[in-house]
């Protein structure tokens, strides 16, 4: 049972080309130290859709998981500064951010942090691999 427990969840996107080809990587820690990771190809063709959809697949994932309380990391400013601040000024990043804030109603604890890239390395390599090799 996961009540109680925070997961720790780290997301990137990448894209081959802007618009282009785009996946995203997520890593995930479980509180027991226990590592899961995933990677898909995404049908958004630019890079910060790309970021907010790796954000809102991350928490669907660990939703799946049974988890309500939950960390995660971006290394996108704009992700980071949009949901922290529950708006986010271009018209085409308005619903994809909707969708995060909606299901983050579903945590009790829901915390999104920025890193930079180079602490992101495990979540970078994986939507790398999703958007190039896929």
């Amino acid at each position: 049972m996961t009540t109680g427990q925070v997961v720790h969840v780290y997301v990137d996107a990448a894209c081959n080309g802007d618009p282009g080809t785009c996946g995203h990587g997520i890593f995930m820690k479980h509180p027991n130290g226990q590592v899961e990771r995933k990677k898909e190809r995404s049908q958004l063709t630019h890079i910060h859709e790309a970021e907010f959809a790796a954000l809102y697949a991350g928490m669907k994932w660990a939703r799946h998981f049974g988890y309500h309380q939950g960390r995660f990391f971006t290394d996108s400013q704009l992700v980071f500064d949009a949901v922290n601040e529950g708006a986010v000024k271009r018209s085409r990043y308005k619903p994809l951010l909707h969708d995060i804030l909606l299901l983050s109603a579903d945590f009790t604890l829901f915390i999104v942090d920025w890193l930079p890239t180079r602490k992101n390395k495990e979540a970078d390599r994986l939507a790398k691999k999703a958007c190039f090799y896929a």
